[in-house]
């Protein structure tokens, strides 16, 4: 048994020497003791394919790529304890939200969290978070009393807000304990079962890539030291450090340092030797070819500054006129490396301070320029169609049928017939608008949804009909009626049984077993399997394996629901309500689909790894680096008083931002060729936005390093106003200079395209373009797979709306041959002649609604 330290600064070698230790024991001794490698949850995929690939290895039976959940799991496959039930953060969800209703009245603060939106979420992260940090609710509640008893001037507010926590997580866990298995209790389980454990007797483990350990994943490492032949934990770090040793909190590295304290704390605890192995030799391997990027890693937390008094080649600074610019170059740049610098995706590294800002524009722009990849983060699934159809199927029957959950319901899709022609569903589409029309028009709700009788109402355009006349349905009336009536029964058979069901229902089993038979009757699951299909064929497998996915969470909803809470009886609004905070704390967490793709994650959660190509976009003010939000139940200050009470909680906000430094030190090292920084001037409403204080400095550093300008469309840097541009002035470039920059902008077919556009305009307007354009129109000219999309685009350009004078017989059939017109028709044509036209002679009307 031992602990072995690698420390090292990022690019020292630390992962590569446990990848080569592991392959080497595997070409040696290919049977053996396990091998072990335990990284970041969100690392395992590339660490796994780095091991299967950069070595040449033949087979790596003996060797593993675990997180720590994973070894977990792994552990109860051999010893046990998977009887259990497991839950996640839906099912903690859905107790915490059927807590918040049964204790309602007892509650102080906490009385309207179950309405507001996000409060759910930020309690089950605080429960998450005292599992991680391994504490008790026992502890905890003993604590806060003792304190009380003291007599310690604890703010109101503070009080208030712990005995509605404790009384929320006590029935909690009332619910939960020696029944399920909460998946923050993965680690506990392995902590306390690992003695019992052959597969990790005399292993072997290495742990990489983590910045910190929670208080779980320090109980588990305490383990490993006793249990296997030797445990070893890289830290970024190139200076050694003692237990008991003081640190600077404001040192860049002090979250590596206490880790590496708090590792031969715990080592020497259990009488455990520690060995220390620092990697600082020279420049580190990642940055050998690269003296620019070895210099910013080695001064870039330094002070005061020494400026760099080489060239800059591997590093540049970019300013863009807005988001959506900045990414768009970002796009051309990626094509450019792999088009004409033989490079691959999977080279290129994305990392922002805010994937929320970035992750709409750079699914729109890559997906736009035919850029393969993969965005590294969980998402919600409340868009998706089938989360839809559940929330508003189970509004319909709770709210009456009211229009807007009856349309959203149909809308879905789920409730036509499956069909795989797109031609049908665009007719079923059709028939559904059609029918929304006619609801609209006369105020069709409630009880009418269920009438046996067909609907017989009818559209009058005055009042004087009466009589015979008011009774006389004409064939297309009887036609369309017919259509209203076969729509309304199709599409919404399945709600008139599901209603009957769920209003039978009392128990949340029975309630949950009418919603699967709904699920079951529309055919859910072979749909999405359709869509799925459709997607992959489509070449988007990231949307193929999302709709398998919600389907699977729903599923697994559905189960713990059941399981958690089956036999109880609620009413169907409290049904309603723990199935919607489930579906609200549901996430996607996709694995990459493809091998060969652009990485885009963000600072704090992403573990991209070395990249040939690191691009880091928003380096604005807040931004990177970013102020980490405090919305959690505990303030700053409430952190520090549980503190206090000897209870080691989650660092709060003030720590976070402090390690923002490391986060963003982290970032900038990824890159082994090219490093690229940018922000944006403004945001996307216009709004002034402020470079980050890393731009600054970055200028201090490389006082060579120029600041290019981004913008949207070529030959704006010239109005813009740029000085400098790739070293030689504007105003003296030569046209061949001139060329290459705007073959930049020529990346992609469909975003040429719009370019195109833009520079012949230009030229209709004074006159002047560059040649090159000119060859680029030629190709899309030639193009036949373009030229038709090309010529509807451009073909505006060129366009003179003059159009010639009405023919006779088509006046006739658009106004008749008697013209009828009063004052009104004829100042609408003196105004507006085309507004006259559609009123009057295409005889278009707004959409009736039944109002007054």
């Amino acid at each position: 048994m031992g602990l072995r330290l690698v420390m090292g600064r990022a690019g020292s070698g630390k992962s590569e020497l446990c990848l080569r230790e592991i392959a080497a024991e595997l070409e040696a001794r290919p049977d053996g003791y396990p091998l072990i490698y335990i990284v970041p949850e969100q690392a395992t995929f590339q660490a796994e394919y780095a091991l299967a690939t950069k070595y040449g290895l033949k087979g790596m039976l003996r060797a593993q790529v675990l997180s720590f959940r994973r070894l977990a799991w792994k552990l109860m496959q051999e010893v046990g304890g998977g009887k259990r039930l497991f839950i996640d953060d839906t099912g903690k969800s859905m107790v915490l939200r059927r807590a918040l209703e049964k204790r309602r009245k007892e509650l102080k603060v906490f009385r309207p969290a179950g309405e507001q939106g996000g409060a759910l979420d930020n309690l089950v992260q605080l429960y998450n978070e005292l599992k991680r940090s391994c504490i008790d609710i026992s502890r905890l509640r003993e604590a806060f009393r003792n304190h009380l008893e003291a007599g310690e001037g604890l703010p109101s507010l503070f009080k208030g807000k712990m005995s509605d926590l404790l009384l929320l997580l006590e029935e909690a866990e009332s619910q939960l304990a020696g029944k399920y298995l909460d998946t923050e209790d993965y680690l506990t389980f392995l902590a306390l079962e690992m003695p019992a454990s052959a597969f990790l007797r005399g292993a072997e483990v290495w742990v990489d890539g983590f910045y910190g350990f929670t208080a779980q994943e320090y109980q588990v490492l305490e383990g490993l030291f006793t249990l296997c032949a030797r445990v070893t934990v890289t830290v970024c770090l190139d200076w050694d450090c003692f237990p008991g040793e003081k640190l600077d909190e404001l040192d860049p590295f002090y979250p590596a340092a206490l880790t590496c304290q708090n590792l031969q704390q715990r080592a020497l605890s259990r009488s455990v030797p520690v060995e220390k192995v620092i990697l600082n030799g020279g420049t580190p391997p990642r940055f050998k070819d690269s003296p620019d990027l070895a210099y910013l890693e080695r001064e870039l937390q330094r002070y005061p500054v020494e400026p760099y008094k080489g060239r800059v080649a591997a590093l540049r600074l970019a300013a863009a006129v807005n988001r959506r610019c900045e990414v768009e170059s970002l796009a051309r740049e990626i094509i450019a490396l792999v088009r004409d610098g033989g490079h691959r995706w999977r080279d290129m590294a994305v990392i922002t301070g805010s994937l929320d800002a970035y992750s709409d524009i750079i699914s729109g722009v890559f997906g736009d320029y035919g850029i393969p990849f993969f965005l590294d983060q969980k998402r919600r699934v409340l868009h998706h169609p089938l989360v839809e159809f559940i929330r508003s199927s189970l509004e319909v029957v709770n709210r009456n049928w009211r229009y807007e959950a009856v349309f959203r319901c149909i809308k879905s899709e789920f409730l036509f017939p499956l069909v795989k022609d797109e031609g049908q569903r665009i007719k079923w589409r059709e028939r559904a608008d059609r029918l929304e029309n006619y609801v609209l028009a006369f105020g069709i709700r409630g009880a009418a949804w269920l009438q046996e009788e067909p609907w017989e109402f009818r559209l009058r355009d005055t009042l004087e009909e009466t009589g015979e006349e008011e009774e006389k349905i004409t064939a297309g009336e009887e036609a369309f009626l017919r259509l209203i009536n076969d729509t309304r029964l199709e599409l919404c058979r399945p709600l008139f049984r599901f209603q009957e069901r769920y209003k039978g229902a009392r128990t949340v089993e029975e309630r949950t077993a009418a919603l699967y038979e709904l699920l079951t009757e529309v055919g859910a699951a072979e749909r999405l399997e359709l869509w799925s299909r459709e997607a992959l064929e489509k070449g988007d497998p990231e949307k193929a394996r999302e709709h398998l996915q919600v389907y699977k969470g729903i599923l697994e909803l559905m189960d713990q629901l059941v399981e958690l809470m089956g036999k109880e009886q609620v009413s169907a609004a409290l049904y309603t309500g723990i199935v919607e905070a489930g579906l609200e704390a549901l996430r996607l967490s996709l694995v990459p689909p493809s091998l060969d793709q652009v990485f885009v994650g963000d600072v704090e959660r992403s573990r991209p790894g070395q990249a040939p190509f690191v691009f880091i976009l928003g380096a604005n003010d807040g931004m990177l680096p970013s102020r980490p939000r405090d919305d959690g139940f505990l303030s700053e200050e409430e952190r520090d008083v549980v503190s206090g009470w000897g209870l080691e909680i989650a660092p709060g906000r003030r720590r976070r931002l402090l390690d923002e430094q490391f986060l963003l030190y982290m970032a900038l090292t990824r890159a082994t060729r090219g490093l690229r920084v940018s922000y944006s001037l403004a945001d996307e409403e216009g709004r002034a936005l402020v470079p980050s204080l890393l731009v600054s400095h970055l200028q201090e550093l490389f006082p060579a390093l120029r600041e290019e300008l981004l913008v949207a469309e070529p030959g704006e840097e010239l109005a813009a106003g740029a000085g400098e541009c790739g070293g030689a002035e504007v105003d003296d470039e030569a046209d061949e200079v001139k060329a290459e920059k705007l073959l930049q902008y020529i990346a992609h077919p469909r975003r040429a395209l719009s370019h195109l556009a833009v520079q012949l305009s230009r030229w209709k307007k004074d006159g002047e373009i560059h040649p090159l354009w000119w060859d680029v129109y030629n190709w899309y000219a030639r193009e036949e797979a373009w030229r038709r999309l090309a010529g509807h685009l451009l073909g505006g350009l060129f366009y003179d709306n003059r159009e010639e004078p009405m023919t006779l017989e088509t006046s006739r059939q658009l106004y008749g041959k008697k013209l009828r017109a009063g004052v009104s028709r004829l100042e609408k044509f003196r105004s507006c002649p085309f507004s006259h036209f559609v009123s009057y002679g295409l005889r278009l009307r707004e959409r009736q609604i039944y109002r007054l």
